[in-house]
């Protein structure tokens, strides 16, 4: 602990001797004893104390660990439902061939359409061009009709 070897101990020993004599060394000797032995009770006893709260410490975190840890989990899980959820795949060529037929479609429309107003104006235009022969025809018919009286 100290590490004191035997001459160190040996040394002390003859000092004390010296100092307090051989009545009162007995007795000096015997407190020493006890208060080193009080000392390293203290000691261990703050020590045991000390490493009790570092272990309830440790269990404390480990359960606050966990539990941190389960409550990541069930946040990334709701995440990835949620984008799951959220997000569709999506199959661009097929949207691209959807938007490609409705715009052929309407532009067909916009042609068929575009015909049928020409037919009708056309069909219109025949028909007023009729009635123009007809009234001719008739106005023919007429004068013939006269010049022959």
């Amino acid at each position: 602990m100290f590490d004191i070897g035997f001459y160190e101990i040996l040394l002390i020993f003859i000092l004390a001797l010296l100092v307090l004599g051989p009545e009162r060394l007995p007795v000096f000797a015997r407190y020493a004893g006890l208060f080193i032995r009080r000392a390293r009770f203290m000691f261990f006893q703050i020590k045991d104390q000390i490493d009790n709260e570092i272990q309830l410490k440790n269990e404390d975190l480990n359960v606050i660990k966990g539990t941190v840890n389960k409550k990541t989990q069930e946040f990334k899980d709701d995440i990835q439902q949620n984008i799951k959820d959220t997000f569709v795949p999506v199959n661009l060529d097929e949207i691209l061939k959807d938007k490609t037929n409705k715009v052929q479609t309407s532009q067909e429309k916009e042609s068929e359409s575009a015909e049928k107003t020409s037919i009708e104006a056309k069909t219109q235009e025949l028909k007023s061009n009729k009635d123009d022969s007809d009234r001719l025809d008739k106005i023919d018919h007429n004068s013939s009709n006269k010049n022959s009286k």
